[in-house]
C-alpha cells in the first residue's frame, strides 16, 4: 500500500551529489505542497484541502515546472471528485456506481485501503445492473485489490464486447503489466494504436506502452543477474 505516495524533484549540485526535494504529500485532511515562492530560504507547507486550493496553488506558483503541475491538477481533480461522490453515496448508499467512481478517486489519491473498501461495497451492490456496468464494477474492485488476473478476465471481456472503446482496452492493458504479463500488454497496447483516430493518438497509449516496455526490460535484466 502507498501509505504516503510523493512527487520528488531530483537535481544534481555542483559536488555531483544528487539530493532529493519532497515537495507533495497527501495526508487525512488533503495535499500538502512546499512553497516553492519560499525556496531555498524557507521550507513552507500549504495544505490544500480541495480543488479550489490546489487550483490557487498553482495560480500563484506555490507549485512550479510542468510535472509538479500535472501531478497537482489530477490531484485537485480527484479531490472534487471525492467529495461529490461522498455526497453522492451518503446520499444512496445502494448507488454501485457512486462507489465505484469514489473507488477510483481514492486510488488516484493513494488510499488503496480506501479504494479496496469502496470498491468491495460497490462490486456487492451491482448485481441488478447490465452486464457492462458489472463488469466495469467488477474489474476496478479486482484492480483496487491488485488482483491483477481477475482484473484482466474483466476488462478483456469489456475490450472484447466493446473493442473501440480506449479507456477499457488501457484499463486492459495496465492490469496485464501488472501482473507482468507483458508480451499481452504490448498487444493490447498495439491494438489501441489501431483504433480510429482521435483514440489511437491518445498520449496515454504511448506512455503505456513505454512503461511495459521498460518494466519488461527491467525484469529480463533482473532475472539475467540472478
Amino acid at each position: 500500500h502507498r501509505a504516503d505516495p510523493s512527487f520528488t524533484i531530483t537535481s544534481t549540485q555542483p559536488t555531483g551529489c544528487i539530493s532529493v526535494l519532497e515537495t507533495l504529500k497527501w495526508t487525512d485532511t488533503g495535499v500538502l505542497f512546499i512553497d516553492q515562492t519560499k525556496l531555498p530560504t524557507e521550507e513552507i507547507w500549504v495544505n490544500c484541502a480541495d480543488y479550489e486550493a490546489v487550483a490557487d496553488a498553482i495560480r500563484t506558483m506555490i507549485v512550479r515546472g510542468a510535472p509538479a503541475i500535472g501531478v497537482a491538477a489530477a490531484m485537485g481533480i480527484a479531490l472534487g471528485a471525492r467529495d461529490l461522490l461522498e455526497q453522492a453515496v451518503k446520499a444512496d448508499p445502494q448507488f454501485a456506481l457512486a462507489h465505484s467512481a469514489l473507488a477510483e478517486a481514492w486510488l488516484t489519491l493513494g488510499y488503496d485501503e480506501r479504494a479496496e473498501q469502496e470498491a468491495k461495497t460497490s462490486y456487492e451492490l451491482s448485481g441488478k445492473l447490465g452486464r457492462e456496468q458489472r463488469l466495469l464494477i467488477e474489474g476496478r474492485y479486482h484492480q483496487a485489490a491488485r488482483q491483477w488476473k481477475e482484473a484482466i478476465t474483466a476488462y478483456s471481456a469489456l475490450f472484447v464486447f466493446f473493442p473501440d472503446n480506449l479507456e477499457y482496452g488501457l484499463r486492459l492493458a495496465r492490469a496485464q503489466r501488472e501482473a507482468t504479463q507483458f508480451r499481452d500488454a504490448l498487444d493490447t497496447a498495439q491494438t489501441l494504436k489501431r483504433l480510429p483516430a482521435p483514440a489511437s493518438q491518445d498520449p496515454r497509449i504511448d506512455l503505456g506502452f513505454n512503461l511495459i516496455a521498460r518494466e519488461a526490460s527491467w525484469r529480463s535484466l533482473a532475472r539475467g543477474g540472478e
